[in-house]
């Protein structure tokens, strides 16, 4: 589970995060994300963190399928949340 890789606020931090990330992905305003991604085709309040990910080298993919984030057209989404990213908002160091 993400909880097993990421402390809370972290995950707590991955909707904003996924929603940005996805912005850059697409080449388009990433500081008004909401109306930039609805333009697009997303919906941009259903982007929230999935068990549907995998661990890649310096992140973590997530997937989203048809319907799930935006209309039938997006199709499937993958979006790439750098570690790096993670680590602005805490560090998942257990002690």
């Amino acid at each position: 589970t993400l909880h097993d890789f990421l402390s809370d606020a972290q995950v707590d931090a991955l909707p904003e995060i996924l929603c940005k990330q996805l912005c850059y992905d697409k080449g388009v305003d990433a500081d008004n994300y909401f109306d930039s991604l609805t333009e697009i085709g997303y919906y941009p309040n259903e982007i929230q963190p999935s068990e549907n990910f995998r661990l890649i080298n310096g992140g973590l993919e997530f997937f989203f399928y048809p319907y799930e984030i935006g209309v039938y057209a997006v199709g499937l989404t993958s979006i790439i949340v750098p570690f790096s990213k993670l680590d602005e908002i805490a560090p998942n160091v257990e002690e």
